[in-house]
């Protein structure tokens, strides 16, 4: 039996499920990174050092996996168009790098924004392609006080980049004790030059004072060393 043309309804059909299919790959590509993180074990609040911070709301013990930090993949083109529409999101946009795929190439430069139109974070970042809406926790975790970075400076969340997903994890580095804030180091490219010399050096005897009674009290030894993270933030 021979099958006539397809009829008009029916192309019709598949040109609209390839277009969807389309659709549906772009926005698994675009999608934002980071969908959730351990909200049992952490908390956003009102922090000393600035703004809004993170908190352990029970005890985390150390090599907890705290999440991905969240936020859709831009180019720096993109995130530089983004910054100038909305500046704070400056604060929030995370920098990877990523490698050369050939010897001799140049590496590259990705950010995870997790900003909404204000610039601040948003369950759904945008401009972007619409997906599901992503956990913003992570993208309000601060550096110690003053800035302070190393190993006796008070990090407590290790941050591991993966330049092939594109994904950046945040692992805890001891055990974190319920009400203490955490922190990481916001790498290199972070300008501190607004930072104030001597409240820096007030900061870092206060916060060492701190960790040690503290380390004392809970029988803790080292509090984490310098992070590989490059976040370009408060």
């Amino acid at each position: 039996m021979l099958m006539g043309p397809p009829s008009a309804e029916t192309i019709s059909f598949e040109a609209a499920l390839a277009a969807f299919g389309a659709l549906f790959a772009a926005c698994l590509v675009e999608r934002p990174r980071g969908g959730t993180a351990r909200q049992d074990l952490m908390v956003v609040k009102d922090s000393p050092v600035h703004g809004r911070g993170v908190f352990a709301s029970q005890v985390i013990p150390a090599g907890t996996v705290l999440g991905i930090y969240p936020g859709r993949v831009r180019t720096p083109n993109a995130m530089l168009e983004k910054a100038q529409a909305a500046p704070q999101s400056k604060s929030y946009a995370w920098s990877l790098e990523i490698p050369a795929k050939e010897p001799g190439a140049p590496a590259g430069q990705l950010f995870l924004d997790p900003t909404g139109a204000d610039g601040h974070p948003d369950r759904f970042p945008t401009p972007g392609l619409p997906w599901l809406p992503i956990d913003v926790t992570l993208a309000y975790i601060n550096e110690p006080p003053g800035g302070l970075v190393g190993p006796t400076a008070g990090c407590n969340i290790h941050v591991e980049e993966n330049p092939d997903t594109l994904e950046v994890t945040f692992e805890a580095m001891r055990d974190i004790m319920p009400g203490e804030e955490l922190y990481i180091d916001y790498g290199p490219q972070y300008d501190r030059s607004e930072y104030d010399s001597v409240a820096l050096e007030e900061d870092a005897m206060e916060h060492e004072k701190a960790m040690a009674e503290h380390d004392r009290r809970v029988g803790v030894n080292g509090a984490g060393g310098r992070l590989q993270g490059a976040v370009v933030r408060r």
